[in-house]
């Protein structure tokens, strides 16, 4: 009966640290699961940062290409409203002289020949 008592003590004794050693092994096994969650959130995280980054240079270059598209439409406007004007000032008298060529009425606009 003292045997089995010390038997018992001795396996009281062990199984505590046993419980312990066990207990730790599972939060080491916890925390090996978090960090592998972890590590894959962070890659994930650098591809959306790669990502954003890449977008950001091509805003940037759309940016720029759009403000060269706007000088340029700028540059056709003025070349567009010095055309227009010249049209219409050419037009104007061309209208004028055809006017007076076939109205015959050319001659009343010169002062010193009525």
């Amino acid at each position: 009966s003292e045997l089995r008592e010390e038997s018992a003590a001795l396996v009281e004794l062990y199984r505590s640290p046993l419980d312990q050693i066990a207990g730790t092994q599972r939060k080491l096994a916890e925390i090996t699961g978090m960090m592998n969650v972890f590590s894959s959130k962070l890659q994930e995280q650098e591809e959306i940062i790669e990502n954003i980054g890449q977008m950001a240079d091509e805003s940037i270059e759309n940016v720029e290409s759009a403000e060269k598209e706007l000088q340029k439409a700028l540059e056709r406007n003025s070349s567009a409203q010095f055309f227009l004007c010249c049209w219409l000032i050419g037009g104007g008298w061309i209208m004028l002289i055809f006017d007076l060529v076939i109205c015959g009425s050319w001659l009343s606009f010169i002062p010193f020949i009525r």
